[in-house]
């Protein structure tokens, strides 16, 4: 082979691996093995020793820091090895890791060891904090299929270091995922047989259509129509990293998912695909919107921890319908008396499943406000108020954490 054909080869495979281009990496292609681990002890308690483990990610791109993966390890101390472990990623977003590591808490408490990995563009991916998770908020397609298929594949790699390990047993590993985390784990339990259990907190299936519909993804969405790129177009270009691709049915008895009622970040018809892609799988409802789980944080800890210890022992187990606990609502209300205020309450009472007609109890900078709506779109109702200054019709416009 001549000089010439080897430097046009080089240049292919160069430009190939450079964000942007058209290919997107298999998500289910094989790995190579011989990888340098670098392993720190940081800090630990009485009961729980803590690591990072840093490698090179399979997927290369132009941020040298996107580069190297990052993972942290809680063990827990005095239990009996090799003990089990589950592989948790964050959500969208996320500037630090704080819930990751009181999950953490609970799981090792249960005998279970935790590996938290860091997705691509976040935390120590990102070029600071500040912009943890925005460089992955690209409008091109390609970019962001590329960019999730290299957390499919950062976590698989993260596999491999965990079958290294013989304090931790490699047949009995289960992931748990985040919203943005919870699509990736169903996609990785799908994809990788290693995965023996999942749990999708407050996630949905159809990426494309959650760009599309997303609250928090409404500039993304407009760089992409900027572009005239469909949502038909996008979809194409997720669908090889979409959990719906590689969804089975028979997955679904040892998978668990949690709603929210009012998700307006995952629509609860994009939830429904994943349920029903995964066949059913075990399914708890909270009665909030998409970050009013952190009102009832302790619970979803033991609710993952007592599926994952029977998941691990071989026990069935029958989860809560639904968790119950605050909604809590934010936002604006106009009266006739008090006008427009800024308002803060909790649901008192519902009608119906959507609901159709909600009664809220509203903190406002002119008191007690007590209001009775009917829901219209995008947030708005309309009903009856009674304030500190009298009775009469309202307008309220909220959002539900």
């Amino acid at each position: 082979m001549s000089a010439f054909a080897r430097w046009l080869i080089l240049l292919a495979l160069f430009w190939a691996g450079l964000p942007g281009s058209s290919q997107i990496p298999d998500i289910r292609q094989d790995l190579d093995k011989n990888v340098a681990y670098s392993v720190q002890v940081r800090p630990s308690g009485p009961d729980q020793v803590v690591s990072v483990v840093r490698f090179p990610s399979p997927v290369r791109t132009e941020s040298q820091r996107n580069n190297t993966v990052e993972v942290l390890v809680y063990r827990p101390r005095d239990v009996e090895r090799p003990m089990p472990v589950a592989l948790v990623l964050h959500f969208f977003g996320a500037t630090s890791l704080r819930f990751e590591q009181r999950m953490a808490g609970e799981l090792n408490r249960r005998g279970i060891a935790v590996a938290v990995m860091t997705l691509p563009y976040h935390l120590s991916r990102a070029q600071s904090i500040e912009q943890s998770g925005i460089e992955a908020l690209r409008p091109d397609p390609v970019f962001l299929a590329r960019t999730l298929a290299q957390a499919i594949l950062d976590a698989r790699r993260t596999l491999d270091y965990i079958e290294t390990q013989p304090d931790l047993d490699a047949s009995r590993i289960a992931c748990v995922g985040t919203s943005l985390g919870g699509i990736l784990s169903s996609t990785l339990y799908a994809v990788d047989s290693r995965i023996q259990s999942n749990v999708a907190l407050l996630a949905g299936g159809d990426i494309a259509h959650i760009i599309w519909t997303s609250t928090v993804t409404t500039q993304l969405r407009q760089g992409l129509q900027a572009k005239r790129i469909t949502l038909e177009q996008l979809a194409d270009a997720l669908r090889e990293v979409d959990p719906l691709t590689y969804a089975r049915p028979d997955l679904g008895s040892r998978m668990l998912l949690v709603r929210a009622r009012y998700d307006e970040v995952i629509l609860p018809e994009d939830t429904d695909k994943l349920i029903r892609a995964f066949g059913n799988p075990k399914v708890v409802e909270l009665p909030t919107g998409h970050y009013g789980g952190a009102v009832l944080e302790s619970r979803l800890y033991r609710l993952v921890g007592d599926f994952l210890s029977a998941e691990f022992r071989g026990l069935s187990f029958k989860p809560p319908e639904r968790i119950s606990g605050p909604t809590i609502r934010i936002g604006l209300h106009y009266n006739p008396h008090s006008e427009l205020t800024l308002v803060a309450g909790v649901d008192l009472y519902r009608v119906g499943r959507r609901p159709d007609l909600v009664a809220s109890a509203f903190l406002s900078t002119e008191g007690v406000i007590l209001y009775v709506g009917a829901p219209l779109k995008y947030g708005f109702s309309v009903g009856g108020a009674i304030t500190p200054e009298g009775i009469g019709w309202g307008v309220a416009w909220t959002f539900v954490l």
